[in-house]
């Protein structure tokens, strides 16, 4: 079970199809979510010391504020994109495209209905394409 859990979230080669797209995409917001309600409570009361009516932050509150929600909230974000993409990209396969039409969530307005439709929602190809086997094949 665990290689298939590295299969999942580790590997850029493959497919996968909707129903494990779509728990594995679950799996990896339910974590994020874990990782940043505990950031959060460790940043303790950095923003008790924000006053709402100030104009400007205070250089020590905002210097904080940065070292200890942004900086560990960027690290986390940045640590969880690789196991987001890895299962986007076996996704994409499945369609029988690229992995690199991930980018498509970057354009504006349509990307990201874009990319939901295909992978969230849009059947893969039959039998085996160019990336491989159909999922549960192998």
């Amino acid at each position: 079970m665990f290689g298939y859990l590295d299969f999942l979230f580790l590997s850029y080669g493959g497919r996968i199809g909707r129903l494990n797209y779509w728990l594995g995409s679950i799996v990896l917001l339910v974590l994020q979510a874990i990782v940043y309600i505990g950031l959060f409570r460790l940043a303790g009361d950095v923003f008790g010391g924000l006053d709402p009516n100030a104009d400007t932050i205070p250089p020590a509150v905002l210097e904080d504020l940065i070292w200890r929600v942004i900086v560990p909230i960027v690290i986390v974000s940045v640590l969880f994109l690789y196991p987001t993409y890895a299962l986007a990209t076996k996704r994409w396969h499945d369609r029988n495209k690229s992995g690199w039409w991930s980018l498509i969530a970057f354009v504006p307005f349509i990307g990201g209905l874009w990319f939901l439709i295909e992978c969230g929602f849009l059947g893969g190809t039959d039998g085996e394409n160019y990336y491989g086997p159909a999922p549960g094949s192998y």
